[in-house]
């Protein structure tokens, strides 16, 4: 598949895992520079790992942070300013019903 990305810098935030991993290494393999956020430093450098081995070539920035944290969102914002594309892909899910859940546990989601 070629989505003309080629050249493009991408930040996927959530990346350590799941929907964000495969996002950031589509738009690896797509030809983007990636910028990868998540909480978890051993799933960044996991997925860095991985990222390389699919596409050695492969230009590949990691930040670590809880972008629950007014600073932390700042720390991204300015490391990323030269992003194309930005995946918020951030988030974490309360327990419990919609029902149950009041606004405060709504924004941490």
């Amino acid at each position: 598949m070629d989505l003309q990305l080629d050249g493009k810098r991408a930040l996927v935030t959530g990346a350590s895992k799941g929907i964000g991993r495969a996002i950031a290494e589509t738009l690896a393999a797509e030809g983007c520079s990636v910028d990868i956020a998540s909480r978890s430093r051993e799933g960044l450098d996991r997925v860095t790992a991985g990222i390389a081995a699919m596409v050695p070539s492969a230009e590949i920035r990691t930040h670590t942070g809880d972008l629950s944290s007014s600073k932390d969102q700042d720390a991204l914002f300015e490391a990323c300013r030269d992003a194309d594309i930005v995946v918020n892909n951030a988030g974490a899910a309360s327990a419990g019903s919609l029902e149950e859940t009041d606004e405060a546990g709504w924004r941490r989601s």
